[in-house]
């Protein structure tokens, strides 16, 4: 008995692998051929090499010889976004440094990462504005999940290097565009049952560059791992493997791809008519949200978001002060749910803890209206708020853009860096 059931392991074995082979050979004919578009293939086009930068707290890219040879890379040798021209102002006196600072959404997600850069519009509005000034530089200085503050330390870090380089020129006028970091910052702050490890003196209230539990335990395990904790350098060193493994399989398995393919399908055909009179999806009011979702009185509601914007002027006020000569801009940006209070498929949509994009709606205006009229108080600062633009047809998800929406938000902003340049 125990020899069968030894022969029975070695032949699964064997067979199970070449089976699946076999099975994902077939399958990339089949799709090959029928023309077929698989969820998880090739979701992006670019994937540019990366490093965790201990500046910002988060990764960064550092491209590779392949990266730079890529032409529809969306990085440059600085790893920064690329932008429509790049000048050298040892040939080019004069020229007119603009900083963009924000997170993906500025970054130009996902177009970017599809091989489609120029269709992102910070390019689109580089390219505008060198029609009616020849010395116009932008430097795109966002990257993924930035907030004010990894901005701020993203500033500094330019104004620290750009010296060095014929490429990066100096700056004129900086413009953080964005806002939807901090939103999702002050939405978390909100939230009772956040993880405690956030709440901790280092943490900041996760308004600096720890936003999450996993994010923290990594970078402890890290420190650990170098101190010389061996079982803290087993865990980096699993999980790299493990990483190495399953993504991969993730990405290119023709099996999973399928498997995605059927259950998006599947959603699509259980997903409900739009809800907009459903109470238990849709509160109508500010207080509402804060008594029935949040669980608080709006004085504590209140005393949170003042504590929240608080951070985000001090932001600002590092920011302005760092490069005082020169104009400063911040361009609130639409969101899926900021635009219009009429919300779709409510209950199918992001979530955070208990909040849905109806709450998210309600709360964005009254933490967007505090903002800015705080950010208003500043000198040297002209903030813009265009929140209440857009169309579904903008949107990929709550935040990112489509091609359409990369085109309409550069027309909107476009005016807004013409009438600053000429002043």
């Amino acid at each position: 008995m125990a020899n069968r059931n030894k022969q029975i392991f070695i032949y699964l074995s064997c067979f199970i692998p070449l089976i699946i082979l076999i099975s994902e050979a077939s399958l990339a004919i089949y799709t090959t051929v029928a023309g077929i578009k698989l969820p998880n293939r090739h979701k992006y086009e670019i994937d540019p090499s990366k490093n965790f930068d201990l500046n910002t707290g988060s990764y960064i890219y550092k491209p590779s010889k392949k990266d730079l040879q890529n032409k529809n890379s969306f990085i440059n040798r600085h790893g920064l976004i690329r932008t429509y021209r790049s000048t050298n102002k040892n040939s080019i006196k004069n020229v007119k440094g603009i900083a963009i600072l924000g997170n993906s959404v500025a970054l130009g997600y996902p177009v970017t990462h599809q091989g489609m850069f120029e269709k992102s519009f910070v390019y689109l509005l580089e390219k505008e504005l060198i029609k009616k000034d020849q010395m116009i530089d932008i430097v795109n200085l966002s990257h993924h999940a930035y907030n004010s503050w990894q901005e701020n330390v993203q500033l500094v870090k330019y104004l620290n290097s750009n010296n060095n380089f014929n490429d990066l020129p100096n700056i004129k006028l900086v413009a953080s565009i964005g806002g939807i970091q901090d939103l999702w910052g002050f939405i978390n702050f909100l939230d009772r049952y956040k993880d405690p490890l956030l709440s901790e003196f280092h943490s900041a209230n996760g308004s600096m560059f720890l936003k999450n539990k996993r994010e923290a335990k990594n970078i402890n395990r890290f420190g650990k791992a170098q101190e010389g904790d061996i079982l803290a350098g087993l865990k980096v060193f699993m999980l790299s493997i493990l990483r190495g493994i399953i993504v991969p399989i993730q990405n290119n398995s023709y099996s999973l791809g399928y498997l995605n393919l059927v259950t998006n399908q599947k959603n699509k055909l259980s997903k409900s008519e739009p809800n907009f009179k459903n109470e238990n999806l849709k509160l109508e009011s500010i207080s509402e949200v804060v008594s029935k979702k949040l669980n608080m009185s709006m004085e504590e509601y209140s005393q949170k978001k003042s504590t929240y914007i608080k951070n985000i002027v001090r932001n600002f006020k590092s920011m302005i002060a760092i490069n005082p000569a020169d104009e400063f801009l911040f361009i609130y940006l639409p969101t899926k749910f900021s635009f219009s209070n009429q919300q779709e498929n409510i209950s199918e949509r992001y979530q955070i803890s208990n909040l849905n994009v109806s709450d998210f709606h309600l709360l964005e205006f009254d933490y967007r209206l505090s903002l800015l009229k705080s950010l208003n108080k500043l000198e040297n600062l002209n903030t813009f708020d265009l929140a209440n633009k857009g169309s579904l047809d903008w949107f990929i998800d709550e935040s990112h853009y489509t091609i359409k929406g990369h085109e309409e938000i550069s027309k909107l902003i476009i005016p807004i860096f013409s009438e600053v340049l000429v002043k």
